[in-house]
């Protein structure tokens, strides 16, 4: 029922898609891929709380691919790390301005290729990777595309925590970009200095 119903706002060139905790997985994702790219007016998707997986995120985002969708959710849902890299390989030449990951238990090792990605996308302003399972190792891959990035303006990190040992270089990749809001688990220091940058800290 809820396919059909996609399908159906699909057809009639919708501009906003807003399907969220309805139960999606990744079959759903094959059934609607022709009608996502046959809609020239989509420029909205909302897919949060659903139980999309990495094929679900590959098939979705080859869909968009050539889209003007420029708002994606796809918060809380089961995308791991090979759907985190189909993801990036999608953004990185997309029209994708807010992109929403929190909660889709990627980890460190899905982050070289989003690294690559932030270093080289030039549409993306706000990104949300919040509550996802980050360590140093994971932050100096997303550091290093921070560095080169000059088109974000927003990144929500809550839940993920910045080591002592490389929060200079978080520090210096934020002063060399253009971010204007910042969330993440910091200690009151962190957020001062960061604060000196004129970045907004939650």
């Amino acid at each position: 029922m809820v396919v059909s119903d996609i399908i159906d706002a699909l057809k009639k060139k919708r501009k906003r898609i807003i399907f969220n905790n309805v139960g999606l997985n990744d079959n759903d994702m094959i059934i609607i891929k022709s009608y996502i790219e046959e809609n020239e007016k989509l420029g909205y998707i909302d897919f949060g709380n659903n139980k999309i997986g990495s094929k679900g995120a590959s098939v979705l985002m080859y869909a968009i691919r050539g889209t003007k969708v420029k708002h994606l959710d796809l918060s809380n849902n089961l995308i791991g790390n090979s759907g985190l890299a189909a993801i990036a390989r999608i953004v990185e030449t997309s029209n994708i301005e807010v992109l929403n990951l929190s909660d889709n238990r990627f980890t460190n090792d899905g982050m070289k290729r989003f690294g690559t990605m932030l270093s080289r996308v030039e549409s993306l302003k706000k990104l949300d990777i919040s509550n996802n399972k980050l360590t140093s190792i994971g932050l100096e891959l997303l550091i290093d595309g921070l560095r080169e990035n000059k088109s974000l303006r927003e990144i929500n990190m809550s839940g993920i925590k910045v080591p002592i040992k490389i929060f200079d270089e978080f520090y210096e990749a934020l002063e060399e970009g253009n971010v204007r809001k910042l969330n993440f688990k910091f200690d009151v220091k962190q957020k001062k200095k960061i604060e000196e940058l004129g970045i907004m800290v939650g």
